[in-house]
Parts: structure tokens; C-alpha cells; sequence
């Protein structure tokens, strides 16, 4: 099976969740799972285009909306060249850390040229 337009596109997902691990993290943050999840294809909407996914689990003892503010506010260059900033989902139950919250941040950049690869059509 020929499959260089997924490598190609797994290469800037790659680059792409390189930029997100390196982003500095606001104060009392920490990670709650050291790996970070990423994903291409099409994840938005119904027609032929790429998606990329970077999501990272944190545990913070900032209020939500400072936790928001600060990843609305932090940039990250996207798989081509466009600015990209941090989407935070908190989640209501709290983390099993006393103090802590569990939040969700993602970095979605979408509608991208699908080439060949067929995740993305």
C-alpha cells in the first residue's frame, strides 16, 4: 500500500505536537499524563480536507477562567504557519489531587488540503 501522503501528513502532526509540548505552562499547572494525544483526518465538517488534533491532560489549581485565558492567549504555529491558540475544558469533578482540576487543552487546525491521504476524505 503506497502510503507517503499519510506519512507526509503524520510528519506535520508530528511537528505540529512538538510546538504544543514545548509551550511554556502557567503557574501551579502541571501534567497530569505525560504523553500527549494528536490525530489528522477529517474531524471537522463533511468534506475533502485535513484536521489536526493536539490535546494535552493538565492539573491546575487556577481558576477557570485564568487557566482559559492563559492557553486563549498562548500561540503555537500551526502545520502551516497560522497562528493557533488553546481551546481548555475543565472537567466539573475536580482531579484526584487535593487543591488540583483536571482540564483538557487542545489545539485544533483544520481544513487543510487532504492531498491523498485518505483519513482526510
Amino acid at each position: 500500500m503506497f502510503k507517503v501522503p499519510e506519512w507526509r501528513n503524520n510528519e506535520k502532526l508530528d511537528r505540529l505536537e512538538e510546538r504544543v509540548s514545548m509551550l511554556p505552562l502557567p503557574p501551579d499547572t502541571e501534567p497530569a499524563d505525560y504523553s500527549i494525544q494528536s490525530t489528522v483526518g477529517l474531524q471537522s465538517g463533511n468534506s475533502n480536507h485535513c484536521d489536526y488534533l493536539v490535546r494535552m491532560s493538565l492539573l491546575t489549581k487556577l481558576p477557570d477562567a485564568e487557566i482559559a485565558r492563559y492557553f486563549e492567549s498562548t500561540t503555537v504555529e500551526g502545520v502551516e504557519g497560522r497562528d493557533l491558540s488553546g481551546s481548555v475544558y475543565v472537567n466539573p469533578s475536580g482531579s484526584w489531587r487535593e487543591g488540583y482540576k483536571g482540564v483538557i487543552v487542545e489545539f485544533f487546525d483544520g481544513f487543510h488540503e487532504p492531498g491523498f491521504d485518505l483519513r482526510c476524505h
